[in-house]
């Protein structure tokens, strides 16, 4: 199950941790590819919701640095590191 190769993958992190990542992870990329302009708008134009290659580059770094944080954060809590 994907929870579990997650599991493993973050050392250990909680079942709930890893189901939770994969459910922001799966909402996230939804969202950055539903054809919304906000990032245009915010950017000031200097950033394009269509360019494809810098929207999954940077998602990719964004969301291994949030899966990473959560099962960080869910080690500290359990006093394992």
């Amino acid at each position: 199950m994907v929870r579990d190769i997650l599991c493993e993958a973050l050392r250990g992190a909680p079942p709930e941790v890893a189901a939770r990542g994969f459910v922001f992870t799966g909402s996230l990329m939804v969202s950055a590819f539903a054809g919304s302009r906000r990032v245009d708008a915010l950017s000031g134009g200097t950033s394009s919701g269509a360019d494809l290659d810098a929207v999954v580059r940077d998602l990719i770094t964004f969301l291994a640095g949030g899966v990473r944080a959560l099962a960080a954060a869910a080690r500290a809590a359990s006093g394992v590191d």
